[in-house]
């Protein structure tokens, strides 16, 4: 079974798709990668906190991705935390 060239053409899709590698459709801008990675982790694995933490540095070593990409863990701040800043 042969099919023409017009018809290889067709199948072989040259048309152009979708490219999701861009900035405005890859990750979210103003949430740090570590995060975001955090999410995926927290809604695809079992690991607790400190695991997923380790997990998420070693990725970013991994790629060479610095650090500072890593945020820390949100801090809850309470009214004693409130009230200590305000004296």
């Amino acid at each position: 079974m042969t099919a023409s060239d017009r018809r290889l053409r067709q199948l072989r899709a040259t048309t152009n798709g979708n490219d999701l590698s861009g900035a405005d459709d890859g990750a979210q801008s103003g949430v740090p990668v570590g995060r975001q990675i955090d999410e995926v982790l927290r809604a695809h694995t079992n690991l607790d906190a400190r695991a997923r933490r380790k997990r998420i540095l070693d990725m970013m070593d991994h790629v060479r991705c610095p650090r500072s990409s890593v945020s820390s863990p949100p801090t809850r701040t309470g009214s004693r935390a409130a009230s200590a800043s305000a004296s």
